[in-house]
Protein backbone atom coordinates (compact mmCIF):
# COMPACT_ATOMS: atom_id res chain seq x y z
CA UNK A 1 0.00 0.00 0.00
CA UNK A 2 2.73 2.37 1.05
CA UNK A 3 4.66 1.55 -1.91
CA UNK A 4 1.26 2.20 -4.26
CA UNK A 5 1.12 5.66 -2.38
CA UNK A 6 4.52 6.49 -3.06
CA UNK A 7 4.30 5.56 -6.62
CA UNK A 8 1.42 7.41 -6.88
CA UNK A 9 2.91 10.81 -5.84
CA UNK A 10 6.03 10.30 -7.92
CA UNK A 11 3.94 10.44 -10.76
CA UNK A 12 2.26 13.36 -10.17
CA UNK A 13 5.49 14.91 -9.53
CA UNK A 14 6.83 14.27 -12.83
CA UNK A 15 3.12 15.46 -14.64
CA UNK A 16 4.25 18.69 -12.34
CA UNK A 17 7.73 18.68 -13.57
CA UNK A 18 6.34 17.84 -17.50
CA UNK A 19 3.66 20.61 -17.05
CA UNK A 20 6.23 23.28 -16.31
CA UNK A 21 8.51 22.23 -18.81
CA UNK A 22 5.67 22.87 -21.44
CA UNK A 23 5.26 26.25 -19.94
CA UNK A 24 8.49 27.05 -19.95
CA UNK A 25 8.99 25.74 -23.40
CA UNK A 26 6.02 27.91 -24.45
CA UNK A 27 7.04 30.88 -22.73
CA UNK A 28 10.31 31.04 -24.46
CA UNK A 29 8.75 30.62 -28.00
CA UNK A 30 6.18 33.52 -27.11
CA UNK A 31 9.49 35.33 -26.25
CA UNK A 32 11.13 34.63 -30.00
CA UNK A 33 7.97 34.56 -31.66
CA UNK A 34 6.54 38.38 -30.44
CA UNK A 35 9.91 40.27 -31.74
CA UNK A 36 9.35 38.48 -34.81
CA UNK A 37 5.51 38.93 -35.49
CA UNK A 38 6.15 42.74 -34.03
CA UNK A 39 8.65 43.13 -36.90
CA UNK A 40 6.28 41.64 -39.59
CA UNK A 41 3.63 44.11 -38.85
CA UNK A 42 6.24 47.13 -38.64
CA UNK A 43 7.34 46.03 -41.94
CA UNK A 44 3.35 46.20 -43.36
CA UNK A 45 2.41 49.54 -41.48
CA UNK A 46 5.28 50.95 -42.73
CA UNK A 47 4.62 50.08 -46.14
CA UNK A 48 1.43 51.67 -45.99
CA UNK A 49 2.78 54.74 -44.66
CA UNK A 50 5.44 54.90 -47.43
CA UNK A 51 2.36 54.05 -50.17
CA UNK A 52 -0.35 56.79 -48.20
CA UNK A 53 3.00 59.20 -48.46
CA UNK A 54 3.37 58.37 -52.07
CA UNK A 55 -0.26 59.24 -52.83
CA UNK A 56 0.04 62.33 -50.93
CA UNK A 57 2.63 63.70 -52.61
CA UNK A 58 1.26 62.99 -55.68
CA UNK A 59 -2.06 64.94 -54.34
CA UNK A 60 -0.35 67.35 -53.51
CA UNK A 61 1.91 67.49 -57.07
CA UNK A 62 -1.33 67.60 -58.76
CA UNK A 63 -2.42 70.37 -57.00
CA UNK A 64 0.32 72.21 -57.60
CA UNK A 65 0.40 71.97 -61.29
CA UNK A 66 -3.20 73.49 -61.04
CA UNK A 67 -2.36 76.28 -58.59
CA UNK A 68 1.00 77.12 -60.74
CA UNK A 69 2.08 74.65 -63.08
CA UNK A 70 4.94 74.05 -60.99
CA UNK A 71 5.95 70.43 -59.35
CA UNK A 72 7.99 69.19 -56.43
CA UNK A 73 11.34 70.02 -58.58
CA UNK A 74 11.42 73.66 -57.11
CA UNK A 75 12.45 72.19 -53.63
CA UNK A 76 15.84 71.39 -55.06
CA UNK A 77 17.55 68.22 -53.50
CA UNK A 78 19.31 67.94 -50.12
CA UNK A 79 22.64 68.62 -49.62
CA UNK A 80 24.00 64.86 -49.58
CA UNK A 81 22.60 63.95 -53.09
CA UNK A 82 25.87 63.59 -55.20
CA UNK A 83 25.20 65.75 -58.77
CA UNK A 84 26.74 63.78 -61.52
CA UNK A 85 28.95 66.34 -63.92
CA UNK A 86 29.05 64.03 -66.95
CA UNK A 87 31.53 66.12 -69.08
CA UNK A 88 33.89 68.67 -68.86
CA UNK A 89 33.05 71.41 -71.06
CA UNK A 90 35.83 71.58 -74.48
CA UNK A 91 37.33 74.57 -75.32
CA UNK A 92 37.90 73.24 -78.49
CA UNK A 93 34.92 72.60 -79.64
CA UNK A 94 33.39 76.09 -78.82
CA UNK A 95 32.96 78.05 -81.61
CA UNK A 96 35.58 80.44 -82.16
CA UNK A 97 33.93 83.78 -81.36
CA UNK A 98 35.56 87.88 -81.37
CA UNK A 99 34.09 89.71 -78.35
CA UNK A 100 32.46 93.10 -79.24
CA UNK A 101 34.28 95.15 -76.40
CA UNK A 102 32.29 98.43 -77.57
CA UNK A 103 29.28 100.04 -75.92
CA UNK A 104 25.94 99.01 -76.81
CA UNK A 105 24.95 101.08 -79.93
CA UNK A 106 21.86 103.16 -77.88
CA UNK A 107 20.30 100.60 -75.52
CA UNK A 108 20.74 101.19 -71.56
CA UNK A 109 21.51 98.41 -69.75
CA UNK A 110 19.23 98.16 -66.80
CA UNK A 111 21.58 97.96 -63.55
CA UNK A 112 24.43 97.79 -65.14
CA UNK A 113 27.14 100.28 -63.86
CA UNK A 114 29.56 102.01 -66.23
CA UNK A 115 32.18 100.23 -64.67
CA UNK A 116 30.32 96.94 -65.92
CA UNK A 117 29.50 97.62 -69.25
CA UNK A 118 32.71 96.86 -71.14
CA UNK A 119 31.58 93.28 -70.29
CA UNK A 120 28.22 93.15 -72.52
CA UNK A 121 28.01 93.16 -76.04
CA UNK A 122 26.24 94.09 -78.75
CA UNK A 123 27.41 90.45 -81.32
CA UNK A 124 24.29 87.68 -81.49
CA UNK A 125 24.75 84.31 -80.43
CA UNK A 126 25.03 82.94 -83.68
CA UNK A 127 28.17 84.71 -84.02
CA UNK A 128 29.07 82.48 -80.55
CA UNK A 129 28.53 85.32 -78.13
CA UNK A 130 25.60 84.51 -75.15
CA UNK A 131 25.68 87.18 -73.15
CA UNK A 132 28.23 89.10 -71.41
CA UNK A 133 30.49 86.00 -72.60
CA UNK A 134 31.62 83.42 -74.89
CA UNK A 135 31.71 79.92 -74.34
CA UNK A 136 35.63 80.11 -75.18
CA UNK A 137 36.09 81.86 -71.81
CA UNK A 138 34.87 78.80 -69.48
CA UNK A 139 38.12 77.01 -68.87
CA UNK A 140 39.87 80.60 -68.13
CA UNK A 141 37.13 82.12 -65.92
CA UNK A 142 36.92 78.80 -63.73
CA UNK A 143 40.57 79.09 -63.60
CA UNK A 144 40.30 82.72 -61.76
CA UNK A 145 38.11 81.39 -59.64
CA UNK A 146 35.25 83.23 -61.00
CA UNK A 147 31.43 81.23 -61.31
CA UNK A 148 30.44 79.72 -64.32
CA UNK A 149 25.95 80.08 -63.82
CA UNK A 150 23.39 78.72 -66.36
CA UNK A 151 20.49 80.56 -65.39
CA UNK A 152 17.24 77.99 -66.34
CA UNK A 153 13.34 78.50 -66.25
CA UNK A 154 10.63 75.49 -66.10
CA UNK A 155 7.07 75.65 -66.96
CA UNK A 156 6.75 78.41 -69.16
CA UNK A 157 5.35 80.15 -71.16
CA UNK A 158 3.56 82.27 -69.13
CA UNK A 159 2.35 85.61 -69.05
CA UNK A 160 5.15 86.28 -67.04
CA UNK A 161 7.39 85.30 -70.08
CA UNK A 162 7.77 88.85 -71.97
CA UNK A 163 8.59 90.31 -68.78
CA UNK A 164 11.60 87.73 -68.07
CA UNK A 165 12.73 88.16 -71.56
CA UNK A 166 12.77 91.45 -71.43
CA UNK A 167 15.01 92.00 -68.19
CA UNK A 168 17.06 89.34 -69.85
CA UNK A 169 17.53 91.71 -72.86
CA UNK A 170 18.16 94.89 -70.60
CA UNK A 171 21.44 92.99 -69.06
CA UNK A 172 22.16 91.07 -72.61
CA UNK A 173 21.98 87.92 -70.76
CA UNK A 174 20.68 84.55 -72.84
CA UNK A 175 19.04 82.07 -70.11
CA UNK A 176 17.59 78.42 -70.63
CA UNK A 177 13.89 77.82 -71.17
CA UNK A 178 12.37 74.30 -70.44
CA UNK A 179 8.97 75.02 -72.09
CA UNK A 180 5.68 72.44 -71.93
CA UNK A 181 2.84 72.74 -74.09
CA UNK A 182 0.83 75.98 -73.38
CA UNK A 183 -1.10 76.19 -77.03
CA UNK A 184 -3.02 79.70 -76.46
CA UNK A 185 -2.18 81.97 -79.02
CA UNK A 186 -0.86 84.66 -76.92
CA UNK A 187 1.89 82.52 -76.41
CA UNK A 188 3.53 81.51 -79.82
CA UNK A 189 5.15 84.52 -80.00
CA UNK A 190 6.83 83.53 -76.61
CA UNK A 191 8.10 80.51 -77.76
CA UNK A 192 9.34 81.82 -81.15
CA UNK A 193 11.13 85.16 -79.09
CA UNK A 194 13.10 82.92 -77.02
CA UNK A 195 14.82 82.11 -80.23
CA UNK A 196 15.21 84.61 -81.57
CA UNK A 197 16.59 86.40 -79.04
CA UNK A 198 18.90 83.68 -78.59
CA UNK A 199 17.96 82.07 -75.67
CA UNK A 200 18.23 77.80 -75.78
CA UNK A 201 15.08 76.42 -76.18
CA UNK A 202 13.97 72.99 -74.34
CA UNK A 203 11.36 70.67 -73.11
CA UNK A 204 9.79 69.78 -70.18
CA UNK A 205 7.42 67.36 -71.31
CA UNK A 206 3.67 68.83 -72.79
CA UNK A 207 1.31 68.43 -70.24
CA UNK A 208 3.44 68.42 -67.20
CA UNK A 209 1.16 65.63 -65.39
CA UNK A 210 3.49 63.69 -63.34
CA UNK A 211 0.66 60.99 -62.91
CA UNK A 212 -0.22 60.65 -66.55
CA UNK A 213 3.69 60.69 -68.40
CA UNK A 214 5.35 58.73 -65.85
CA UNK A 215 2.86 55.68 -65.70
CA UNK A 216 5.02 53.77 -68.57
CA UNK A 217 7.27 54.38 -71.22
CA UNK A 218 4.27 54.12 -73.51
CA UNK A 219 2.96 57.47 -71.68
CA UNK A 220 6.47 59.77 -71.71
CA UNK A 221 6.99 58.51 -75.31
CA UNK A 222 3.67 59.71 -76.66
CA UNK A 223 4.32 63.21 -74.35
CA UNK A 224 7.95 63.67 -75.78
CA UNK A 225 6.50 62.78 -79.37
CA UNK A 226 3.67 65.51 -78.88
CA UNK A 227 5.89 68.32 -77.18
CA UNK A 228 8.50 68.23 -79.95
CA UNK A 229 6.45 68.32 -82.56
CA UNK A 230 4.73 71.05 -80.99
CA UNK A 231 8.11 73.28 -80.55
CA UNK A 232 9.21 72.78 -83.73
CA UNK A 233 5.85 73.51 -85.73
CA UNK A 234 5.82 76.91 -83.84
CA UNK A 235 9.59 77.68 -84.05
CA UNK A 236 11.05 75.79 -86.78
CA UNK A 237 13.72 74.78 -84.83
CA UNK A 238 13.54 70.97 -83.79
CA UNK A 239 14.26 70.35 -79.90
CA UNK A 240 17.46 68.66 -78.62
CA UNK A 241 16.96 69.47 -74.93
CA UNK A 242 15.13 68.29 -72.07
CA UNK A 243 14.09 68.36 -68.19
CA UNK A 244 12.05 65.98 -66.30
CA UNK A 245 9.15 67.53 -64.51
CA UNK A 246 10.94 66.77 -60.75
CA UNK A 247 13.70 65.97 -62.08
CA UNK A 248 15.91 62.89 -63.28
CA UNK A 249 15.58 61.79 -59.16
CA UNK A 250 12.13 62.30 -58.53
CA UNK A 251 10.36 59.83 -56.61
CA UNK A 252 6.58 60.36 -57.72
CA UNK A 253 7.63 58.24 -61.01
CA UNK A 254 5.51 54.94 -61.25
CA UNK A 255 8.58 52.99 -62.65
CA UNK A 256 12.07 53.72 -62.43
CA UNK A 257 13.27 56.63 -63.82
CA UNK A 258 15.90 54.93 -65.30
CA UNK A 259 13.31 53.92 -67.94
CA UNK A 260 12.62 57.23 -69.44
CA UNK A 261 16.68 58.12 -69.05
CA UNK A 262 17.73 55.17 -71.98
CA UNK A 263 14.29 56.70 -73.53
CA UNK A 264 15.84 59.87 -74.21
CA UNK A 265 19.49 58.29 -74.75
CA UNK A 266 18.02 56.38 -77.02
CA UNK A 267 16.66 59.26 -79.30
CA UNK A 268 19.80 61.15 -78.94
CA UNK A 269 18.16 63.92 -76.67
CA UNK A 270 20.31 65.71 -74.12
CA UNK A 271 18.54 66.40 -70.46
CA UNK A 272 19.77 68.73 -67.88
CA UNK A 273 18.85 68.99 -63.80
CA UNK A 274 20.13 71.33 -61.55
CA UNK A 275 22.10 72.17 -58.81
CA UNK A 276 20.75 75.42 -57.56
CA UNK A 277 17.44 76.01 -56.81
CA UNK A 278 15.44 79.22 -56.17
CA UNK A 279 12.82 76.83 -54.77
CA UNK A 280 10.56 79.21 -56.14
CA UNK A 281 7.45 76.74 -56.78
CA UNK A 282 6.12 75.77 -53.64
CA UNK A 283 2.31 76.92 -54.62
CA UNK A 284 3.29 80.13 -52.96
CA UNK A 285 5.06 82.95 -53.64
CA UNK A 286 8.40 83.28 -51.42
CA UNK A 287 9.79 86.93 -50.90
CA UNK A 288 12.31 88.40 -53.05
CA UNK A 289 15.38 88.22 -50.50
CA UNK A 290 14.45 84.56 -50.14
CA UNK A 291 14.78 83.80 -53.16
CA UNK A 292 18.10 85.48 -53.50
CA UNK A 293 19.03 83.79 -49.88
CA UNK A 294 18.07 80.62 -51.71
CA UNK A 295 19.70 81.01 -55.15
CA UNK A 296 23.42 82.19 -53.39
CA UNK A 297 23.28 79.70 -50.74
CA UNK A 298 23.75 77.28 -53.57
CA UNK A 299 26.47 79.39 -55.91
CA UNK A 300 28.56 80.29 -52.89
CA UNK A 301 29.39 76.78 -53.09
CA UNK A 302 29.75 75.52 -56.59
CA UNK A 303 31.82 76.49 -59.80
CA UNK A 304 29.30 75.74 -62.44
CA UNK A 305 25.80 76.70 -61.78
CA UNK A 306 22.67 75.55 -63.14
CA UNK A 307 20.13 77.72 -61.69
CA UNK A 308 16.32 76.10 -61.43
CA UNK A 309 13.65 79.03 -61.46
CA UNK A 310 9.67 78.81 -62.93
CA UNK A 311 7.90 81.00 -65.28
CA UNK A 312 4.71 80.83 -64.39
CA UNK A 313 1.85 83.44 -63.72
CA UNK A 314 1.64 82.93 -60.45
CA UNK A 315 5.31 84.02 -59.47
CA UNK A 316 5.18 87.13 -59.86
CA UNK A 317 8.41 87.70 -57.34
CA UNK A 318 10.22 85.34 -58.94
CA UNK A 319 10.47 88.30 -61.81
CA UNK A 320 10.98 90.93 -59.52
CA UNK A 321 14.13 89.12 -57.90
CA UNK A 322 15.09 88.58 -61.21
CA UNK A 323 17.01 92.01 -61.68
CA UNK A 324 18.47 92.05 -58.62
CA UNK A 325 19.66 88.41 -59.03
CA UNK A 326 21.45 89.79 -62.47
CA UNK A 327 22.73 92.59 -60.57
CA UNK A 328 24.81 90.67 -58.39
CA UNK A 329 26.01 88.00 -60.53
CA UNK A 330 27.51 90.96 -62.39
CA UNK A 331 29.15 92.76 -59.96
CA UNK A 332 30.76 88.81 -58.64
CA UNK A 333 31.83 88.69 -62.18
CA UNK A 334 29.94 85.20 -62.97
CA UNK A 335 30.18 84.21 -66.85
CA UNK A 336 26.24 83.34 -67.62
CA UNK A 337 25.90 81.58 -70.25
CA UNK A 338 22.39 79.56 -71.66
CA UNK A 339 22.66 75.94 -72.24
CA UNK A 340 24.41 74.66 -75.11
CA UNK A 341 26.20 71.73 -76.32
CA UNK A 342 29.03 72.05 -74.93
CA UNK A 343 27.61 72.99 -71.81
CA UNK A 344 28.84 70.55 -68.85
CA UNK A 345 27.01 67.85 -68.13
CA UNK A 346 24.41 68.35 -64.59
CA UNK A 347 22.67 65.40 -63.76
CA UNK A 348 21.36 63.66 -60.99
CA UNK A 349 21.32 60.29 -62.62
CA UNK A 350 23.63 60.01 -64.85
CA UNK A 351 23.01 59.29 -68.55
CA UNK A 352 25.66 57.56 -68.99
CA UNK A 353 24.97 55.38 -66.22
CA UNK A 354 22.14 53.81 -68.06
CA UNK A 355 22.66 51.28 -70.82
Amino acid sequence: MADSIKYTEEERRRKRIRLYKKIIILFLLFLILLPTVFCVILFVRVGNLQKQLNTLMAIRLSQSEEQSVAPSEQAGLPDNIDYVYAQEPDATESETSEVSTSEPDTQETFGISDKDKDKVVSVQPSQGVYGAYSEDMIDKALEEGRKVVYLTFDDGPSHNTGRILDILDEYNVKATFFTIGNEGDEYVDDYTRIIEDGHTLGMHSYSHKYSTIYSSVEAFDEDYLKISAYLEEVTGVTPWLYRFPGGSSNLVSAIPMTNFIKYLNDKGITYYDWNVSAQDAEGKQLPVDTLLDNIFRDIDRKDICVVLMHDSDYLGTTVEMLPELLKRLTEMDAVILPITENTTLIQHISADSVQ
